[in-house]
């Protein structure tokens, strides 16, 4: 058993320091090709006329000037941001183990393997799933009223908060 837990665990750590991702790898192709001027929607054309060649991710793309992309990544203890100037990335900024990066597609894999990082993600599109959030956690019941005294809308609320998350 203990050997089988080493194995994972160095199976871990290797596959954190392997570079980059499927979904950074498409991410980056899809920087290049807004950098090249083409817009998404042939692109997504493109891919459906071609079964089996990658999706491309829908959505907007993250803020960043064109030809670049934005990425956060994790530190390994101890380290500091230091040294990833030296790949090319442009750190933005720097808190609590966590570094903001701005990169060309061309240094991403340099960045994703540098020794001082645990972690590396490039940012994607993301969109909100509230029409089968509400109905999986309950929500739309508490807007009709079900079973309640009133309905709860939302109505008159002067603060709320909502929270998308994200992975590392």
């Amino acid at each position: 058993m203990r050997k089988f837990t080493l194995f994972l665990a160095i199976a871990a750590v290797t596959a954190s320091a392997a570079g980059l991702s499927p979904r950074d790898r498409m991410a980056l192709r899809h920087a290049q090709l807004r950098a090249e001027g083409s817009p998404i929607s042939q692109v997504r054309s493109r891919a459906a006329a071609h079964p089996g060649s990658a999706a491309v991710p829908s959505g907007t793309a993250p803020a960043a000037p064109s030809g670049t992309v934005m990425a956060m990544a994790q530190l390994r203890p101890g380290m500091t941001a230091d040294g990833l100037a030296e790949t090319g990335a442009t750190v933005l900024g720097e808190r609590h183990g966590f570094v903001f990066l701005e990169l060309t597609p061309d240094v991403a894999e340099a960045v994703a393997t540098h020794p001082s990082l645990k972690s590396f993600e490039i940012s994607r599109p993301v969109s909100a799933k509230l029409d089968e959030a509400r109905a999986i956690t309950g929500v739309d019941l508490v807007h009709q009223g079900y079973e309640l005294t009133q309905p709860y809308t939302g109505k008159g609320v002067v603060c709320g908060i909502v929270d998308g998350g994200f992975d590392l």
